[in-house]
């Protein structure tokens, strides 16, 4: 289900900034997008991998979660920034 979300909420972006700032724009947004919907679709496989020989000294449980969120932080980022730049524009 988290992966739907996180495309959609990608999706989204893309639509939307492709409508107000065009195609270089949409190609830029859309490779910074890819690294946190990755970090969300495949956490549990990056989050497996404990190094050369599987001698890693984090668990796989923390480290599997904590990229999952670290993808929703980068993912929702740009939607925060926009609401306060709006914010921001309707006080001034």
């Amino acid at each position: 289900m988290e992966k739907i979300i996180a495309l959609t909420i990608g999706t989204f972006y893309l639509i939307a900034i492709y409508s107000v700032g065009g195609t270089g724009v949409f190609i830029t947004l859309f490779m910074l997008l890819s690294v946190p919907v990755a970090c969300i679709c495949f956490g549990d496989i990056i989050g497996s991998y404990r190094g050369l020989r599987n001698r890693g000294y984090i668990t796989k449980e923390l480290l599997r979660l904590l990229i999952k969120l670290i993808g929703w932080a980068l993912l929702l980022l740009p939607g925060v920034m926009v609401i306060i730049a709006i914010a921001t524009m309707n006080q001034a």
